[in-house]
């Protein structure tokens, strides 16, 4: 899992880039034509966001830069719209930033549950994440709500807020045709 490739990223499938910190990879199920992963190293931060604090707030804005800099350089990616969080309860162990295009529409996006973990609230932007880092000293959120909200949030249009849409297929039929502009996110 994500704990070894932190530990030992050398060789490792999926892995594009690596330093003493961080880790970029590709994640293994996109969720979008563009989804990598920054790990941080640290085995401190295996519960994920809930341990980070306030002396991690550099570290957050770097996994950020360095994902969207690989992003640039990977995809050629001028123009595309981007997000650089965290989900509020990761699914998986080590601290893992999601650098993530906002088609959300790749092969991996199946399920509501998927939607609803990266166009909802629940996905926290690293701009976010550091502030509060800087201001409060920990994050503010509570795992166990959140992860109650995104498994009873109705799938939306994360563009124009259109819906509820009873199925993805009927999600991504709208967002063949919805061309509001991304609101949260950044061209790279």
């Amino acid at each position: 899992g994500l704990v070894d490739v932190a530990s030992d990223p050398e060789g490792k499938d999926g892995v594009l880039w690596h330093d003493e910190h961080l880790v970029v990879l590709e994640d293994k199920y996109p969720k979008a034509a563009v989804h990598y992963l920054v790990l941080a190293r640290d085995p401190g931060l295996a519960r994920g966001p809930s341990a980070l604090r306030a002396e991690h707030a550099d570290l957050v804005a770097r996994m950020a830069t360095v994902g969207e800099k690989i992003a640039r350089e990977k995809e050629g990616s001028a123009g595309v719209v981007f997000r650089a969080g965290f989900h509020a309860k990761p699914s998986m162990p080590q601290l893992h930033l999601h650098v993530i295009s906002q088609d959300l529409r790749g092969s991996g996006m199946k399920t509501r549950r998927h939607w609803n973990t990266f166009a909802t609230d629940f996905f926290k932007d690293a701009e976010d994440v550091a502030a509060v880092l800087r201001r409060d000293g920990k994050v503010d959120w509570d795992e166990e709500e959140e992860e109650s909200g995104v498994a009873m949030a109705k799938l939306r249009c994360h563009r124009c807020g259109d819906g509820p849409f009873n199925q993805m297929p009927k999600l991504f039929a709208h967002l063949d045709k919805c061309r509001a502009p991304c609101e949260k996110g950044r061209k790279l």
